[in-house]
């Protein structure tokens, strides 16, 4: 538990320093079409600024290894969406309500052939359907916010239930689609005002509707928060006890006691229960910081 909360947070960062290398390779784009270095005064679409300048700067040999990196790294992922998503399938859906009680072989086969289709999918929509590559990764962000809604609010506020989590996910996919409906925009735009607008109509939805709906039963989401407060790597003896003992030496998540976290603490002090968020919280800041701000000093020089 402890070392996928370090992993994902490291994670997390490497991949803005990434980001930090695409925008810089648009930034050059951006300066060789406005110099006309190569005789390009112009591109026909924004999104030929990467083509254009993976052209002009690399050799055929440099270039190969890129597409060849480009294509490592998309089949790395594509394998990843494609277990994950046939898993999801498979122990979400299938195995608790179509197909009850068969053997672990064909739950295997089942969840092998949903994720290909899932990937067969994905490849028509990349064909057919984008417009925009960058409009459709904004989709995908977006859409993944609004499912998110639902997530963090559970984890944070316990009286959220099943019907306000299924109402936030439907009120901010109508509001966000319909509004760009009435603007004559496809579908796949994307605009932050609308994004704004949505997702603010789906945290109020979830809010209205769990107050309005009965609470989920409490021995049903006890044991969800038990695990969530409780570290996973304490001895057994230690664990069967830690509801009943002050938070000593305990790290406990910040995030799911936010809204109660004297209470959460269990006696101890705010900086030793929560030392560990906090300080990931404070070094991540830091890093968010330096990073605009060494970005910022670079630009200017």
């Amino acid at each position: 538990e402890y070392a996928c909360r370090v992993g994902f947070f490291h994670g997390m960062l490497i991949k803005r320093l990434c980001t930090v290398g695409w925008a810089m390779v648009g930034l050059m784009a951006a300066v060789m079409v406005k110099r006309a270095i190569f005789g390009v005064h112009s591109l026909p679409d924004p999104e030929d600024a990467f083509g254009f300048a993976c052209r002009q700067l690399l050799s055929p040999g440099f270039r190969g290894l890129l597409i060849a990196s480009v294509m490592g790294a998309s089949l790395a992922s594509c394998s990843a969406l494609m277990i994950d998503s046939g898993a999801l399938f498979t122990q979400g859906f299938y195995r608790s309500r179509l197909g009850r009680g068969r053997s672990e072989r064909h739950y295997l086969w089942v969840g092998r052939v949903s994720g290909l289709l899932a990937v067969l999918i994905a490849i028509l929509y990349a064909l057919f359907l984008i417009e925009k590559v960058l409009y459709s990764f904004l989709l995908t962000e977006t859409l993944a916010t609004y499912m998110g809604i639902s997530i963090v609010t559970g984890l944070v506020w316990r009286r959220a239930n099943r019907w306000g989590a299924a109402a936030s996910v439907v009120v901010a996919l109508l509001t966000n689609f319909l509004l760009y409906h009435a603007k004559s925009e496809r579908l796949d735009y994307w605009d932050p005002d609308i994004f704004l607008v949505a997702l603010a109509a789906g945290i109020t939805s979830l809010v209205v509707v769990s107050l309005l709906t009965a609470p989920e039963p409490e021995d049903r989401i006890s044991s969800f928060f038990d695990q969530l407060e409780i570290p996973s790597d304490l001895p057994p003896e230690a664990a069967s006890g830690a509801r009943q003992r002050p938070a000593e030496g305990r790290r406990q998540l910040l995030m799911v006691n936010l809204l109660h976290l004297r209470r959460g603490a269990c006696g101890a002090s705010l900086l030793k229960a929560y030392r560990d968020d906090l300080r990931g919280l404070a070094m991540g800041a830091a890093v968010s910081v330096g990073l605009v701000a060494g970005l910022w000093i670079l630009l200017k020089l």
